[in-house]
C-alpha cells in the first residue's frame, strides 16, 4: 500500500497459545547506574542463573547518595510487546535487597532521551525471595525496547541480579495487511490545532506506538529527532489543510 508508515500487529495472542518465546534479553546489550565489586550489567542477561554473587554471576550496581536511585536496563534492539520479566534473585545472602522496584519498558534510550514513551509493566512490592525467581506479567500492551529495572529510595541498599528474561512478540510491519496503519498524510506540513501531547527526541516509529497507546490519538505530527527538540506531536484530529511547515510530515490513522 502506498504511502503507508507503519501497520503494526502486536502480536500478543501468542502468550495464549503454549508457544514458548525465546529470551529476548540473551546477550544484548545492557547498562546500569553504577558498578560495585566488578560486577558489570551484562552479567545478568548471560543465560547464567547462579545465585551465588561471589562466582561471578550476578550484575551489582552500587548503592548511590541522593538521589537514590538505581537501575539496571537492557536493550531489545528492537520494538516488542513485551508480556513477561522474569528476574533470578541472590541467593547466597543479601536477598533482600532485591525489594519494592518498578519493571519500566521504554521506547527510547532513558539514557540519553528526555522522554523515552515510559510504561510500567510491573510494580513489584515487596522481597524476593533468597535465590528466587519472579515472574512478572506485564501490564497489557505494553509495548518498547528498552526494559528498566529500577529501585527509588534505594537509599544504601544495592541492587543484584542474578539474570532477567525477557519474553515477548515483536511488533510486525504487515504491508497494509493489519486493521490499523498510517498513511502519510501531509509531507512538509504540521496540524497545529489539535495537538494533545508533545514527545522530545522521538522518531516516527515510536511516535506511532505511542499514538497507537493513546484512545484519543487518531494522528501525529513528526519531524527527524533532536535532543531537547520536540519532535513527535500526538493529535486528536488533522484539519483539511495542515499548515506548511518543511520540517514536519502528519501522519493519520486508516482503518
Amino acid at each position: 500500500m502506498a504511502n503507508v508508515l507503519e501497520c503494526f500487529l502486536a502480536a500478543s495472542l501468542l502468550s495464549a497459545t503454549g508457544l514458548e518465546l525465546p529470551n529476548l534479553a540473551l546477550n544484548r546489550p545492557t547498562a546500569q547506574s553504577s558498578v560495585q565489586y566488578g560486577r558489570p550489567s551484562d552479567l545478568a542477561v548471560d543465560g547464567n542463573k547462579n545465585t551465588n554473587d561471589n562466582a561471578g554471576s550476578c550484575a551489582h550496581v552500587a548503592a548511590v547518595p541522593e538521589p537514590s536511585i538505581d537501575w539496571w536496563q537492557v536493550d531489545l534492539q528492537k520494538i516488542f510487546t513485551v508480556l513477561t520479566v522474569s528476574i533470578t534473585n541472590r541467593g547466597d545472602c543479601c536477598h533482600e535487597r532485591l525489594t519494592n522496584f518498578t519493571v519500566e519498558v521504554h521506547t527510547s534510550d532513558p539514557m540519553t532521551s528526555s522522554n523515552s514513551g515510559l510504561q510500567v509493566c510491573y510494580l513489584h512490592e515487596g522481597t524476593v525471595g533468597s535465590g528466587l525467581t519472579v515472574d512478572l506479567t506485564c501490564a497489557v500492551n505494553t509495548m518498547g525496547r528498552y526494559v528498566r529495572i529500577v529501585k527509588y529510595n534505594s537509599g544504601d541498599i544495592p541492587l543484584t541480579l542474578c539474570e532477567v528474561v525477557v519474553k515477548g512478540a515483536q511488533v510486525h510491519n504487515t504491508c497494509g495487511v493489519s486493521p490499523v496503519v498510517f498513511t502519510h498524510h501531509s509531507t512538509g506540513a504540521r496540524e497545529p490545532d489539535y495537538i494533545v501531547a508533545s514527545h522530545e527526541n522521538i522518531g516516527k516509529l515510536d511516535c506511532a506506538i505511542m499514538c497507537l497507546r493513546k484512545a484519543f490519538c487518531n494522528a501525529f505530527n513528526s519531524r527527524s529527532p533532536s535532543m531537547g527538540v520536540v519532535s513527535c506531536e500526538l493529535l486528536l484530529d488533522v484539519a483539511p489543510d495542515p499548515v506548511v511547515n518543511a520540517s514536519w510530515d502528519v501522519f493519520k490513522i486508516i482503518a
